[in-house]
């Protein structure tokens, strides 16, 4: 496959996900043991973005994260994985995105919104988005 000459632009959420694996989900009331934790770049933009880049394609990223040092962890992250991150903008005030995975040893999952609900461009002011 060749890569392209240009960079691919993906526009989309993006936060942070908390992926925790135990043996069995467990029921309401009870508790589970954590085998093995996780904290990954997320979001269905930074998943697709990525997921570009691990093919050889150049991207770019645009998006919006909270400006909170969750955001500083996940704009680190998307440059670690090889995205251009010029375009993310960082809204004051504003919590970053988390999804929490629970899964099962089966692969049974369950997600769970955090803290952080995914920001979207409108949550750009207007000025900013002209720019």
């Amino acid at each position: 496959m060749p890569v392209p000459e240009g960079p691919a632009v993906v526009v989309g959420q993006v936060g942070r996900d908390l992926v925790l694996e135990v043996d069995r989900l467990p029921r309401g009331g009870r508790s589970a043991d954590v085998r093995r934790r996780r904290e990954l770049l997320g979001g269905k933009g930074a998943n697709q973005a990525v997921a570009m880049a691990q093919l050889g394609w150049p991207v770019a990223l645009v998006g919006v994260l909270g400006d909170d040092p969750p955001g500083d962890l996940v704009l680190a992250q998307a440059v670690s994985d090889g995205l251009w991150v010029s375009g993310m903008v960082r809204r004051r005030g504003a919590e970053t995105a988390l999804l929490v995975d629970l899964v099962e040893a089966g692969g049974t999952r369950r997600l769970a919104g955090g803290p952080g609900r995914p920001l979207s461009l409108i949550h750009i002011s207007e000025p900013t988005r002209r720019t």
